[in-house]
């Protein structure tokens, strides 16, 4: 049976610098996220199962850390970031992002049997024509396709 003791740190000035030590590593410089969220609609319709993917935009670079944010829509298309490799801390670093759509319809729905409602062009950082200005104040994003004017792939 593991024994369980009980240490008295009383107030000796080594446990107060470790204290306040373990306190300030609790705060860093990291740049604060801020909140997007919005909606995707396809021809006035809510377009769910789309997963969007912010990539950092190489022809503008800023001094913040390059980082992707994701979040994928619901059924009433709409969808809130998150910052991929910071705990899945919801929003967005401020910054210029590319941004890609991706159909999860046809992974995730096995009745599902149509095409891909999105054209794969879209998935491809470079070649995506929605580009975003982040700043520092919330935003909300909406994206109103038309398959009228989709691209072809």
């Amino acid at each position: 049976m593991p024994t369980i003791r009980s240490i008295s740190i009383g107030r000796s000035p080594f446990w107060i610098l470790i204290a306040a030590a373990g306190l300030l590593s609790g705060c860093s410089d990291q740049p604060t996220t801020t909140l997007v969220s919005g909606r995707v609609t396809l021809d006035g319709e809510a377009l769910d199962e789309v997963q969007l993917q912010f990539y950092p935009n190489p022809e503008k670079p800023t001094d913040l850390p390059a980082k992707i944010s994701s979040g994928i829509t619901n059924e009433a298309g709409e969808f809130t970031l998150k910052t991929v490799g910071a705990g899945g801390a919801e929003g967005v670093l401020p910054g210029s992002y590319m941004v890609t759509l991706k159909d999860l319809k046809p992974e995730n729905d096995r009745e599902y049997t149509g095409l891909p409602r999105l054209p794969g062009l879209w998935l491809d950082p470079y070649r995506t024509p929605f580009e975003y200005e982040i700043t520092e104040e919330p935003q909300e994003i909406v994206l109103e396709l038309d398959s009228s004017e989709m691209p072809e792939d």
